[in-house]
């Protein structure tokens, strides 16, 4: 069980000019991107018109489109290739019956050339993964992704303090081949939440290093997301949550969660008279022996108050999946089992809207611990 107490902030802008100074300035765009814009249609009269009145929008937007029939299996893509010996981006759309344009799960009407516009701009400046702070891999490259997931596996060696930023980073003790940014409005959420400041005392789940730095950060109203700096990735804190596309709590586990983690299908009797909600949460997790953490700054923003909430209900027998359901839906929470770099799982309590935004963002990602 996590443990909890107060203690000083002394220090604490000194922590932040200390690890702001490492890399002061973002790193600058490259150059634009070719683009080959590519889209599929039907040898039917009403989309021949259609191209034809698509054919002008590009070339007002000064774009090309090569409009052409699609190969038999083909789908929608965007995606990168080498074009002439340079990086390029292939976008390939499908014009639907209505005569809008589809490039995977983006859909353009003729009516709406600005928003194409801004969508192909993105493409050109970012690539298919869009703008870092958009993606879910924020711009690292495959192998770059894997090489961070790799040096955040390991345990923390001890309790983690958090009187500052800089002191979380120290107490989890970060592999040093990862310098940090801490930007001003990190600078200025830090320095807001010093009042709440406290101390991680003991570490009896081991998570590894970059669940426990994302479980840590979250407290202050914080988190990090992995960047590059030319050749150098880095870990920028930010101000804000999941819902800002910060580096997540946890990931989804690779298996069925019914297949690694047994308990969560057993039917338990469970009765609930004016159950402490934080109570109940210990219950759940004592039922399926993890870890539990709460996404603290999140809540109270969101007005949760898990301590002094109060839940009843009829005794029952029920799963511990099936609880977890019903507090969450009932209480606007979040709860789910999250698993770190090294794959062990724990308990993740977060408000309704952060759940979502994780699962938007990250549900198809899937660490990969074969090194």
């Amino acid at each position: 069980m996590a443990v909890f107490r107060q203690s000083s902030c002394h220090g604490l802008i000194a922590a932040v000019v200390l690890i702001g100074y490492i890399l002061p300035t973002a790193p600058a765009q490259d150059a634009r991107l070719p683009l080959q814009i590519e889209v599929m249609i039907q040898p039917s009269t009403s989309q021949q018109l259609a191209t034809q009145e698509w054919a002008r929008v590009f070339q007002t937007l000064e774009r090309r489109a090569t409009f052409r029939s699609g190969r038999n299996g083909e789908r929608t893509r965007v995606e990168t290739e080498e074009f002439r010996g340079r990086k390029s981006v292939l976008a390939v759309g499908l014009m639907n019956r209505d005569g809008s344009l589809s490039f995977g799960a983006e859909t353009f009407r003729i009516t709406q050339p600005e928003v194409l516009q801004a969508w192909l701009e993105k493409l050109e400046q970012f690539g298919p993964g869009g703008p870092p702070d958009e993606n879910p891999t924020w711009g690292l490259t495959e192998d770059q992704f894997r090489d961070v997931l790799k040096k955040l596996s390991k345990p923390v060696p001890g309790s983690v303090d958090l009187s500052s930023v800089s002191a979380i980073t120290k107490s989890i003790a970060l592999p040093p081949d990862l310098p940090i940014r801490l930007t001003e409005a990190g600078q200025r959420q830090a320095v807001a939440a010093s009042g709440r400041m406290r101390s991680l005392a003991g570490n009896p789940m081991g998570l590894s290093q970059g669940s426990m730095l994302a479980v840590s950060l979250a407290h202050l109203g914080l988190g990090f997301r992995p960047k590059v700096h030319g050749d150098t990735v880095y870990l920028e804190i930010d101000a804000g949550t999941e819902d800002s596309n910060m580096y997540p709590v946890g990931w989804k586990n690779t298996g069925p969660i019914t297949t690694v983690l047994p308990a969560i299908s057993k039917l338990v009797p469970v009765e609930l008279e004016d159950a402490n909600l934080d109570a109940l949460i210990r219950l759940i997790a004592q039922k399926l022996d993890l870890q539990h953490f709460y996404s603290e700054a999140a809540l109270r923003a969101a007005g949760l108050d898990v301590e002094n909430t109060k839940y009843s209900r009829k005794p029952d027998k029920l799963s511990m999946f099936h609880l977890m359901e019903i507090v969450g839906t009932a209480n606007h929470l979040g709860l789910s089992i999250r698993t770190d770099e090294a794959g062990k799982l724990f308990l993740w309590v977060t408000t309704e809207t952060e759940e979502k935004a994780f699962e938007k963002r990250f549900a198809h990602i899937r660490v990969n611990r074969g090194g």
